[in-house]
Formats: structure tokens, C-alpha cells, sequence
């Protein structure tokens, strides 16, 4: 397994995800992020997709005080990682690469180009 470029931080916000299949039939579904960085995103979801697939995900972000907006984090990405869940479907969820996020307010996209990419060095 080759070590991460960006640093994970750990995050419980509910999420949405869709994905299509290999006829094309979209399907949905919904988890808690474990943990989110700049490279991508792991969802705790009895409901994976499979691997290797194509996923978009929303998810938005706790406000920091009473009068922050929302923020709405929305990202394209492809699955690395399925992790079974244990009985009664608790505890599986999946690992997603993510290029880049889109972090938008009430008022549209936060950043200059609307995106979220990594910085420093190498980039």
C-alpha cells in the first residue's frame, strides 16, 4: 500500500453518493464520512459501490458557529477500497480517490475557480 499524499482528517458528516453500474443503471446511496483530505474520502455505508468504479459525493460540512452557512462539499472520484461490513450490516464502508472537491456556500462556489485542489510542494 503506498502512503498517502495528503493528510486525512476525521469527519462524521453525512454523505451521498452515486454510481452507475456496468449497464448504466445509476444507484445511490447515503453514509457518515470517516475521515476526508484533498486525495479523497471514506464513508462508512452498508450500501457500497463496487470497486473501481466512478462515484460522485456530497456531503455537507458541520456549520463552525450559529451563523456560518452550510457548506456543501461535492467531489468525482473512483472507488479503491471496499471494507465489508460485519452482521446486520454495520461497520463496512468504501475508500474513494478524490482529483478535487467543489465547496460551495448558499451563494455558489467558495473558491476563485470553484475547486478545491492540493497545494504545496509538488503541486
Amino acid at each position: 500500500m503506498q502512503p498517502r499524499k495528503h493528510n486525512r482528517y476525521r469527519l462524521g458528516a453525512p454523505v451521498s453518493f452515486i454510481w452507475r453500474d456496468e449497464r448504466e443503471i445509476q444507484h445511490e446511496g447515503t453514509g457518515v464520512t470517516r475521515d476526508i483530505g484533498l486525495g479523497g474520502v471514506f464513508v462508512f455505508t452498508p450500501a457500497c459501490p463496487p470497486l473501481e468504479v466512478s462515484v460522485h459525493v456530497e456531503l455537507v460540512l458541520p456549520r463552525l458557529h450559529s451563523e456560518a452557512r452550510p457548506l456543501l462539499v461535492q467531489g468525482n472520484g473512483q472507488v479503491i477500497r471496499v471494507e465489508p461490513g460485519g452482521p446486520r450490516g454495520t461497520g463496512g464502508g468504501f475508500a474513494a480517490t478524490i482529483k478535487r472537491f467543489v465547496v460551495r456556500d448558499g451563494e455558489g462556489a467558495l473558491t476563485e475557480d470553484g475547486f478545491l485542489t492540493p497545494c504545496g510542494p509538488g503541486n
